[in-house]
């Protein structure tokens, strides 16, 4: 892991030497202040109007100015440093995130994936800025101190060498405990964001059926259970201090008794013994702060394990380097096609043709694999065995990106962006200019509506186009997929959800966006695609049958059924609208 660490560390390796420099520089000024002590003690104060002694004042000015000043360049450093990698990791993982393959997201919520995003970069960063700060400069104290005592004193040295271990040992093995802990912490904050989301964006849904308290419930099992775990971390922390303040306490009486004995005997002066106790002082704080620091720097290490985790999540086959695909009929073709979702099979040997210009169609019950097969023309996920080939050729020798371009896709949960109206017509093409984006939304028919908002194309359409009506929001997604001006066009019943004053409108527009274009339809409601030129009728990933819309209701088979049950009719003779399959 640490190789992985260095990876976001190295473009700030000046910064990072700058800040570690001025540490050791200032380690060696605290060391120097405590040495100053044994010349005092010893010289300057049996020697009325010493040279030391006069010039004490300003020493001590300098000693805080320098100080002051190094503190200050350490601090900024590693506050950058710090600033900088959390920044270089929220753009490694949003970049990352982007390129995973949509399967990820059937077994990864979103919430719990910005938790990694947002709530563990950022205690990574509050630690940068915090305790990993304190600790390297409390290091370099040790460091610089311990020469000190080692060099005034071997002996008590050692005495005191021997007794840190013990202080030691519960911060440490704490600092264990932590980092493993702070997985637990951070999972239950992930699913705390997913209950707090869903309970927020499904409000409706939740006030409708009268499931307020069942969500508060949830929400409060999930916050009860990261106070638990919480709680558990504040006991051992508490527990763990006293531990070692008694050890340390223990060291201290220890090195006392001893450095007396050794001033009675003469073996050391009365200066070398203080300026080794100002030593071992100044040195008590600073080991206790590593032992402290050590926790919350486990804590920002098992943060960064659940980082690493989404980044070594294999990213979406791109073949950004493969040629890019060309497309003149826009013939699709499906060859003995077979997916599964682990060990859940969902397609089948699935062989079929769409003539380029033509209009296919994708029926059958929930689970049928439509949406499945759907996505694996749109390439979010490739054929587990056989292969999909647009005018002859295999797409998995094109660039990914090259065979998205040659589709544009309009579903029935129409996905916008809290933008303006123009930016969500024009997104596949940013630089689309404008008679193009007015043109798109007359073909579209939603030009005049667009005009008779308060600031027209620059009116932004709120989260998810919520200022928008639903049949507004499927027309201005019909606009940009006429801007995108794709051979080829993926529909997933973008009708079923409206009013049929409202889908008079949209089918319209569709008509118009599919007219040179190869199409395939993912139908639920049986009645808007009986002018296809082919219907595929699919039943546990196979194909059971295929045919025009007549052929197939002569026949006995599951189109009929699934027909029928659409437009049974009730005692009187009154039809049902067409359902949801």
């Amino acid at each position: 892991m640490s190789g992985r660490a260095w990876f976001f560390l190295r473009p700030f390796a000046p910064v990072l030497v700058a800040a570690f420099t001025s540490m050791m520089l200032r380690a060696a000024l605290i060391a120097s202040a405590a040495y100053l002590v044994k010349p005092i003690l010893d010289d300057e104060l049996v020697q009325p109007g010493a040279m030391l002694v006069r010039w004490a004042p300003i020493i001590v000015l300098v000693f805080y100015a320098l100080k002051s000043v190094l503190e200050f360049v350490q601090s900024y450093f590693m506050g950058t440093a710090g600033d900088g990698v959390c920044c270089a990791l929220r753009t490694a993982l949003y970049r990352h995130a982007v390129d995973l393959p949509v399967t990820y997201y059937h077994r990864t919520s979103v919430p719990s994936l910005l938790a990694r995003v947002f709530a563990d970069v950022r205690h990574i960063q509050a630690v940068a800025g915090g305790a990993f700060l304190s600790m390297l400069k409390d290091i370099c104290s040790v460091a610089a101190l311990g020469s000190l005592l080692v060099y005034q004193n071997w002996r008590l040295a050692g005495l005191a060498l021997v007794i840190l271990p013990f202080a030691a040992y519960p911060l440490l093995r704490f600092g264990r405990f932590r980092r493993h802990r702070v997985h637990e912490e951070q999972d239950c904050i992930a699913e705390m964001s997913a209950v707090a989301h869903e309970g927020l964006a499904g409000v409706k849904i939740v006030k409708a059926f009268g499931m307020a308290e069942q969500q508060k419930r949830r929400f409060d099992e999930r916050n009860e259970r990261f106070f638990e775990l919480r709680r558990g971390v504040r006991l051992a922390m508490a527990a763990s201090n006293p531990i070692s303040e008694m050890a340390l306490a223990l060291g201290a009486a220890a090195i006392v008794g001893y450095g007396g004995y050794e001033v009675l005997v003469a073996r050391t002066t009365v200066g070398e013994i203080a300026s080794f106790f100002v030593a071992l002082g100044l040195l008590y704080e600073p080991v206790k702060r590593i032992g402290r620091g050590n926790m919350d720097i486990q804590a920002a290490l098992g943060a960064f394990q659940r980082i690493l985790r989404v980044l070594d999540e294999p990213l979406e086959a791109a073949r950004a380097d493969y040629p890019p695909l060309v497309v003149t009929a826009g013939r699709i073709e499906m060859r003995d096609v077979s997916f599964a979702y682990g060990p859940r099979p969902v397609l089948s040997d699935v062989s079929f043709v769409a003539e380029g210009g033509t209009t296919l169609a994708l029926v059958g019950r929930s689970g049928a694999g439509k949406s499945t097969l759907m996505d694996m023309i749109a390439g979010f996920v490739d054929p587990g065995a056989g292969s999909m080939l647009i005018d002859g050729q295999d797409t998995r020798n094109f660039s990914l990106a090259s065979v998205r371009a040659r589709m544009a896709i309009v579903t029935q949960e129409v996905f916008l962006f809290d933008d303006t109206v123009r930016a969500n017509i024009a997104y596949g093409d940013p630089d689309a200019s404008e008679d193009a984006v007015v043109r798109a939304a007359e073909s579209a028919e939603i030009h005049e509506f667009i005009s008779g908002l308060p600031e027209g194309y620059d009116t932004v359409v709120g989260e998810r186009g919520v200022r928008l009506s639903g049949g507004e929001r499927q027309r201005l997604a019909i606009a940009r997929a006429f801007l995108a001006d794709a051979p080829m066009l993926l529909l997933d019943e973008a009708t079923s959800a409206l009013d049929a004053a409202t889908e008079a409108r949209v089918v319209r527009s569709l008509t118009r966006l599919m007219e040179g274009r190869t199409v395939l339809v993912v139908a639920h409601r049986l009645s808007t695609i009986q002018r296809a030129e082919r219907i595929i009728v699919l039943a546990d990933g196979r194909i059971v049958e295929s045919g025009d819309h007549e052929s197939l209701l002569a026949r006995d088979g599951e189109y009929r059924r699934l027909y029928r049950e659409q437009f049974e009719r009730l005692p009187g003779g009154a039809a049902i609208r067409p359902a949801t399959a």
